[in-house]
């Protein structure tokens, strides 16, 4: 539709066309911001959802109007309720980093990631597993984790493709296995299994806990430094257990 067409409908209230002039001026040929801050304000006082993200938007990055955090919460609040992904996103983000006159506060960050990663925003399901891995705002879980980063890898977000590729699930509620240089084989109950780089054959795993620390060879050989005997006992059965992948892991980095 013509740009004129288009002035013809919004000037009659037309909802659509005003949401639709405020796409035109913000990123096409006509680009304008500030009649693209126009356009969008008018289609968001009607309840246009996308609307009134493009303005929460425009209002935090000081684009078309001026900066003002309180009106882009105010205006992505009024999105969110009615479920826009990318406003629930948005004020998941304002809450974790204390924006937008928000507390900081990861347990409610977190519940608006959720509900958007429920309605498919990509981001907001990489970092809801990002958030599950680390323990933020809620306890660790890497099931879940797991889970939102291949919700959000079979979107295409490298990122979560990344993650998954670094990540391996033998057990989960047991243990996790994920590539990273330096990084943990095993965690869990206070024990961190992991295989260092730039060390010398034969192949072994380093086991970490409160009290101490351990070298296991995949020969059955141990030297211990303050591990438990119960701790080592059941690290040792895992790594056994795992020879393969330990392995695997050993060569990769050695």
């Amino acid at each position: 539709m013509e740009l004129d067409e288009l002035h013809m409908l919004a000037d009659k209230n037309d909802v659509n066309a005003q949401f639709d002039l405020g796409k035109r001026y913000a990123r096409g040929e006509s680009r304008d911001v500030v009649q693209a801050a126009k356009w969008y304000h008018k289609a968001a006082e009607q309840g246009h959802a996308d609307a009134q993200y493009e303005l929460a938007w425009m209002y935090f990055n000081c684009n078309g109007v001026p900066c003002d955090e309180i009106q882009a919460v105010a205006w992505a609040r009024k999105a969110a309720d009615q479920n826009n992904a990318r406003a629930l996103y948005f004020l998941g983000y304002c809450c974790a980093h204390g924006r937008g006159g928000m507390v900081e506060y990861e347990t409610q960050a977190v519940e608006w990631w959720r509900q958007a990663a429920n309605l498919g925003h990509v981001h907001a399901q990489y970092v809801l597993g990002d958030a599950y891995f680390n323990g933020r705002g809620g306890p660790q879980n890497y099931e879940q984790a797991l889970s939102w980063f291949a919700k959000a890898a079979k979107q295409g977000d490298v990122d979560a493709e990344e993650r998954l590729s670094l990540m391996h699930n033998l057990d989960i509620g047991n243990y996790i296995l994920y590539h990273s240089r330096m990084g943990a084989l095993y965690k869990r109950d206070g024990i961190t299994i992991r295989v260092n780089g730039n060390e010398h054959p034969p192949v072994h795993a380093h086991v970490l806990h409160a009290d101490g620390k351990a070298l296991v060879y995949l020969s059955g050989k141990t030297i211990n430094s303050g591990v438990p005997a119960a701790v080592l006992k059941s690290a040792q059965a895992w790594i056994l257990a795992h020879a393969q992948d330990i392995e695997a892991e050993w060569r990769r980095w050695n």
